[in-house]
Parts: C-alpha cells; sequence; structure tokens
C-alpha cells in the first residue's frame, strides 16, 4: 500500500522514507565527531608527480615540572613553533615526518587570572632565544604570585604567506598550579664517647615544616635527645633534654639552581641524670646541654632538596648530624 503511495508533489513515500534516514544518520554522525579537536594544519598539498603531503603547525608549550611551582617566584616557559610535514598518498611503508622550526613568527600569551600569576612580555618573536640558541623558540615568564590554579594562553598566526593556502590560527591553553611552598626537614645525630671503661652515646631528632613565600621560610620543632651511659660498677640514668630549635631559610640562587641556604639555633636544655654506685649510693645532677657547641647551625641545600652529612667532634665526643630537605607541596 505504502509503496504506491504520492505526496502531494509525486514523490513516493517511499523515497521519503529513504531520505528521511539519510538524514538521520547524517545527524548523529555529525553529534557522534562533536568535540574532537582536530590539529592545526593546512589541506593537504601536491607534490612532484601524484605525491601528498600533510602539513601541521604545532606551538608547543614547556612549563617547569618536576618541582613545585612557589608564590614569589618566576619560571620560565618555553614555546616552540615548528612545522611538520608528512607523506600521505602515496602512502610510505614507514611514516617518515620532517620537522622545520619557524623563527621570526610572534606568539601572543597572558594568563587567565592574574591574581594567581602573569606572563611577560605579552609578545616574543620566535627564534629570539639567543641565549638557548634554539631556532623557532621563545622563553616567556611566568611570574607566581598566590596559591591557586589558572590557564595560560598562547596565540600566533601564520600567515599565507608561509601556509601557501590560508591563514592559520594556533591557540593552545595550558593550566599552571601555584602553591605556598613548603620544605619538610629531618634531623638525626648520634654521637660517642669512650674512655677509661667508660661509654656514652647521645643521640637526637627532630621534625618540622618550613613554610615561605618563595624566597623567605621559618619553621620551628624541638630536638628530642636521648642519653645513655655505661660506667661499671656504677649504674647511670638519664631522661634526656629537650632544645627548642628554629631554622631560618632563604632561596637564593637563579631559576635553572635555586639555592635553599638555612640557618638553625638551637636553645639549651635542661638535662638531669642519675648515677648509682656501690658504697657511694646515688646522686642527681642537673645540666644545661646546649647543642650549638656540637652540631651544625648552617646549611645549605638545592632549592629541589637533598640531604646534608655534618662531621661532630666536641670533648672527646665523635659522631655525625644528618639534616633532610624534601619539598611539599601547600595547600592555598
Amino acid at each position: 500500500m505504502f509503496r504506491n503511495s504520492r505526496s502531494p508533489r509525486g514523490i513516493s513515500m517511499h523515497m521519503l522514507l529513504q531520505r528521511a534516514i539519510i538524514l538521520a544518520l547524517m545527524l548523529v554522525l555529525a553529534v557522534g565527531s562533536a568535540g574532537q579537536a582536530a590539529p592545526a594544519q593546512a589541506a593537504p598539498i601536491a607534490q612532484g608527480t601524484g605525491s601528498q603531503y600533510e602539513i601541521k603547525y604545532i606551538l608547543a608549550i614547556y612549563l617547569p615540572d618536576g618541582q613545585p611551582i612557589c608564590a614569589g617566584r618566576d619560571y620560565p616557559v618555553r614555546v616552540r613553533l615548528v612545522e611538520s610535514t608528512q607523506q600521505v598518498e602515496p602512502k610510505p611503508s614507514e611514516p617518515l615526518v620532517s620537522i622545520k622550526e619557524l623563527s621570526g613568527i610572534t606568539v601572543q600569551a597572558f594568563a587567565k587570572d592574574e591574581s594567581v600569576g602573569t606572563l611577560s612580555p605579552r609578545k616574543l618573536i620566535t627564534g629570539w632565544n639567543v641565549e638557548e640558541d634554539a631556532p623557532g623558540e621563545a622563553t616567556f615568564t611566568f611570574h607566581a604570585k598566590k596559591a591557586g590554579t589558572t590557564d595560560l594562553y598562547f596565540e600566533t598566526l601564520i600567515r599565507t604567506a608561509i601556509t601557501g593556502t590560508h591563514d592559520e590560527y594556533i591557540g593552545p591553553v595550558r593550566t599552571i598550579k601555584v602553591v605556598n611552598c613548603k620544605y619538610k626537614l629531618t634531623m638525626n645525630y648520634l654521637m660517642r664517647q669512650s674512655s677509661g671503661g667508660t661509654s656514652g652515646l647521645v643521640s637526637g631528632q627532630l621534625d618540622t615544616l618550613l613554610e615561605g613565600d618563595g624566597e623567605v621560610y621559618q619553621g620551628a620543632g624541638v630536638l628530642d635527645s636521648d642519653r645513655a651511659t655505661s660506667m661499671p660498677p656504677c649504674s647511670f640514668s638519664s631522661d634526656g633534654f629537650d632544645s627548642p630549635t628554629t631554622i631560618a631559610g632563604k632561596l637564593t640562587g637563579s631559576t635553572d639552581n635555586p639555592q635553599l641556604e638555612l640557618t638553625v639555633d638551637y636553645e639549651p636544655g635542661q638535662s638531669s641524670a642519675t648515677i648509682s654506685c656501690p658504697i657511694v649510693g646515688a646522686k642527681t645532677t642537673t645540666t644545661t646541654e646546649d647543642p650549638t657547641n656540637w652540631l651544625a647551625t648552617n646549611a645549605a641545600f638545592s632549592g629541589t632538596g637533598g640531604a646534608q652529612s655534618f662531621p661532630i667532634n666536641y670533648a672527646q665526643w665523635f659522631g655525625r648530624l644528618i639534616i633532610t630537605v624534601e619539598p611539599v607541596e601547600a595547600s592555598s
């Protein structure tokens, strides 16, 4: 019945149904491909006898990695503009890509939220990275102001004179996170003494966080020290002593080679010890112990952290102090 039906214009219902199905398929395909960002490229161009090549223009962004982006510091952000050419017809047995750096092209840059950080200058010309001798590159500076996240925008326009077909716009976006930097600091020391059948052992430990703005840091903790002594035929007992300790830090050096300089200030602690000997009996004494006499008060580390070892040589006590510094991400 439907095969012989006709519309007012003489078109069969069967043909109308076929067109409706084709239109529906086209809509489905269109929806399925939405959101697929195509790379910036010029249309394939023919070269030689029947050969076709696909040309892409790529603006690569190199952000600092492997370390926190600290508030109050500057970081280099490199951009590199290249032309990538690959043969598509006839299809080669192995994909061969030719890369050409593009110099003399203006790249503009800015941060979306400039309260978090800024990019400077606003624009640069590729190929002017004289210090690195890197054609096709330019280096911006990101100044981190405060903890937070912002997008960095980069824009450039490849003119028809270069593409050979039309102006090509490229605008990559990168996200960068700024933190209030903290360093975890750990101190451990051990020293021994032995003389005339008597031996002694003193050990101490401290854990703290250094907090700062990316340039100046402060931290405080308690250096907890324990003491043990063997002196036969007498016995020795002690609760050890605690030394309130403050650490001040300053980040110096260059962006590529930051240095963390620390100054440690130990306060004296009270130590009580009891000695019990045959015939004489027990005696308790209280003394003031100052770790400044045997522990290092200054240390320098890489801005990315590390460990330092310091020898101890004080009044026939010998040992070693280990200080470890590790950068940790801070919340905003």
